[in-house]
């Protein structure tokens, strides 16, 4: 069975033209791609410029990262705010870049900043510590309320969450996004559910595999529940589960009060080394004498290597809950300092939380030199012009001399 590993090298060398930005796939008479090194000026099929291709990419990207927000949030003006958006970037024009990166910043800053004060209502009964005969349920991404209320129907029920990714009370992630098909060698989960996430497709394939069975949440039953129960043996060693709200606390406001405090979130990015960058922008941030406090998936990484600093990192939530940092920013009584830093960054939604949390004059670091905007290119220079606190490390430069601390 092949892991993602396995698929990023089979996939080497990248499409050079998608890695810059420079394809289009926006309608059905490309894909089109530009060449960076031409001396010709070169247009898509359309009509569409380099830069155009640049910014319309990348807008749609935030977008994307904004829509798990947006319909949480059941907020009509931001709906139709996202919607208006669309339907421009729909309507087959260059449109004027720097206009075009603006609204999606702007809209960025406003949907983040809603979902700072965001309540999460979903929860779930559940106890913290799993026994081995417990009925484990494995969930990955957002499910409805109502089936997270089937999964508790039986007594010894116990669930948690593959990824660290959406703010369920009570349930508890196991494993970062770069990492997640380990999860079936352990042979844990009794059944696995799966819902809209940051999941990678070979996750079926894993679960066949070591005959663990699943389902998507909207073919969850109780009379599916109550058969699996009586059919499954769920002997399992779970002495290796540690929740990680035991091991860091949250943030406390007096203690944050006159400190230099650091954001630290962020995904696994397959194509850098696993989990390095980010244990060396806490080892930094350490040295340097700032609070952390971390979310999202890079809050596992974390987990593994600094359980001796429970003093100096505080654990925020999930990656959707990243958005608090806001709110509790606006809290914290004459910080020293507050920087934001997202690393090894690999999906729209943390990506979007940069640009949303960079707009309220936080210094926004984003670590991962991946984002398909050349450096050198007009859009890089029009973002940099509409918010100096968006810091994109496009070439590559060491943590260090980055963040310059």
């Amino acid at each position: 069975m092949k892991l993602s590993w396995d698929w990023h090298e089979l996939n080497l060398p990248r499409c050079a033209f998608g890695e810059l930005g420079l394809k289009c796939t926006a309608c059905l008479q490309g894909p089109c791609r530009v060449n960076p090194f031409s001396e010709k000026e070169q247009h898509g099929v359309c009509g569409r410029t380099k830069d155009s291709m640049i910014a319309e990419n990348f807008s749609r990207f935030i977008i994307s990262g904004l829509d798990d927000f947006v319909i949480d949030l059941e907020d009509l003006d931001l709906y139709k705010k996202t919607h208006s958006l669309l339907t421009w970037l729909n309507g087959g024009l260059n449109l004027p870049i720097e206009e075009l990166l603006k609204e999606t910043m702007e809209l960025s800053g406003l949907v983040i900043s809603a979902a700072s004060k965001n309540s999460f209502k979903q929860k779930i009964e559940n106890n913290k510590v799993a026994k081995s005969d417990d009925f484990v349920v494995v969930i990955l991404g957002k499910i409805p309320q109502d089936k997270l209320d089937l999964l508790t129907v039986k007594e010894n029920t116990k669930v948690y969450s593959m990824l660290n990714e959406f703010p369920y009370q009570n349930v508890y992630p196991l494993v970062n996004y770069g990492n997640q098909e380990f999860i079936f060698e352990k042979g844990i989960p009794v059944l696995l559910v799966l819902g809209p996430g940051c999941s990678m497709p070979n996750i079926v394939k894993l679960a066949e595999k070591y005959s663990i069975p699943y389902k998507y949440h909207y073919d969850l039953t109780e009379d599916y529940l109550r058969e699996l129960d009586e059919s499954t043996s769920r002997e399992r060693d779970l002495s290796k589960i540690e929740s990680i709200d035991t091991l860091f606390n949250k943030p406390n406001l007096e203690m944050l009060k006159n400190q230099k405090i650091a954001l630290l979130t962020g995904c696994n990015n397959i194509r850098q080394t696993h989990d390095e960058e980010i244990y060396q922008t806490v080892d930094y941030l350490l040295e340097n004498n700032y609070l952390i406090l971390i979310s999202g998936c890079a809050a596992l990484s974390v987990a593994k290597y600094f359980k001796e600093h429970q003093d100096k990192i505080f654990y925020l939530g999930s990656c959707y809950e990243t958005a608090k940092f806001l709110e509790l920013t606006r809290k914290i009584e004459n910080p020293k300092e507050l920087i934001a830093i997202f690393s090894e960054v690999s999906q729209p939604r943390i990506t979007s939380l940069a640009l949303g949390i960079a707009q309220y004059n936080i210094p926004t670091y984003i670590l991962t030199k991946l984002l398909p905007i050349p450096s050198q290119s007009g859009v890089s220079k029009i973002l940099t012009k509409l918010n100096k606190n968006l810091l994109i490390n496009y070439e590559g430069n060491d943590i260090k001399s980055f963040l310059k601390l």
